[in-house]
C-alpha cells in the first residue's frame, strides 16, 4: 500500500485552471482514424433533431444525405442545402435523447 497521496492520480491536488487534455480536434481525429472517416468539415449551421421527423423527411425526399466524415459515436449527422447553405440535422440516437443526459452545446464536437 502506498501512502504518499501524490501517488494516487485520483487524489492528487488538481489545477482546475490547466487546459483540457481531451481537445476537440484531438478527439475528432482519433474518431475518424479508428473509424476510417475523412476529415471533411461540418456545416456552420447545425440543427437538433431530437424525434427523427426531419432527417426522416429528408431520407424518404432524398434531399439530405449522411455526413460521411461525422465522428461522433452516438450520433447521426445529415446535410442538406436550404436556400443555397449547407445545414447539417443531428439526430440523437434515434430515441429523443442524447447521450449521457449532455446539453447540445457540448455535443457539437467539430471545429471547421
Amino acid at each position: 500500500m502506498i501512502d504518499d497521496q501524490g501517488s494516487y492520480p485520483l487524489i492528487a491536488p488538481k489545477d482546475f485552471d490547466a487546459p483540457s487534455v481531451f481537445r476537440p480536434e484531438n478527439l475528432l481525429r482519433e474518431s475518424r482514424r479508428q473509424k476510417s472517416l475523412p476529415a471533411q468539415s461540418v456545416p456552420a449551421v447545425c440543427v437538433l433533431d431530437p424525434d427523427g421527423d426531419i432527417v426522416r423527411h429528408l431520407a424518404r425526399t432524398g434531399t439530405g444525405s449522411r455526413h460521411l466524415g461525422w465522428a461522433c459515436y452516438h450520433t447521426d449527422m445529415w446535410v442538406t442545402r436550404v436556400n443555397n447553405p449547407c445545414l447539417a440535422m443531428n439526430l440523437a440516437l434515434n430515441r429523443g435523447v442524447l447521450p449521457g443526459g449532455l446539453p447540445w452545446r457540448r455535443l457539437r464536437c467539430a471545429p471547421r
